[in-house]
């Protein structure tokens, strides 16, 4: 009689770049507690990886308790998964389309795409005084802070 012996759905190929990937991320993570400013992204797309893996990759994962989206060009959500620091990014053509275009998975406290652009952040701050003091705004004048709105 042959013993039976249970394989992985996804495959063996799969589930090896699914450890693998997993192996990099606790590693990645011991970084990041070192260092808080370390950001790995890992592109899902350039590894030998099928949606199965994709699936066993986001199960073990899990889910946290930050969800973003970010509407742009395309349509972008960020989710915490249950391990702090790693976060799935997905994009999509719009919030409605199913194909994923892209997945990415970032080791960091907080996704870059998720940082205010400083040039941004310069324009919300001089719109921000000038709804606060529009008088000194209409007429150029710095306003309590001494930025010249």
């Amino acid at each position: 009689m042959i013993p039976l012996v249970p394989q992985d759905p996804a495959g063996p190929r799969d589930s090896q770049v699914v450890e693998a990937v997993l192996q990099q991320l606790a590693e990645e993570l011991v970084l990041l507690a070192q260092s808080p400013d370390h950001v790995q992204i890992i592109d899902l797309r350039s590894l030998p990886i099928d949606d199965a893996g994709i699936a066993r990759l986001r199960a073990h994962l899990g889910h946290g308790e930050v969800r973003a989206e970010v509407s742009s060009a395309a349509f972008t959500t960020i989710e915490e998964t249950a391990f702090g620091g790693i976060w799935w990014q997905r994009q999509q053509a719009s919030a409605e389309a199913s194909a994923v275009a892209w997945q990415t998975l970032v080791v960091a406290r907080a996704p870059p795409l998720m940082a205010a652009h400083a040039d941004d952040v310069a324009d919300a701050a001089a719109r921000l005084l000038a709804s606060l003091h529009p008088a000194e705004a209409a007429r150029g004048l710095p306003g309590p802070t001494g930025a010249i709105a």
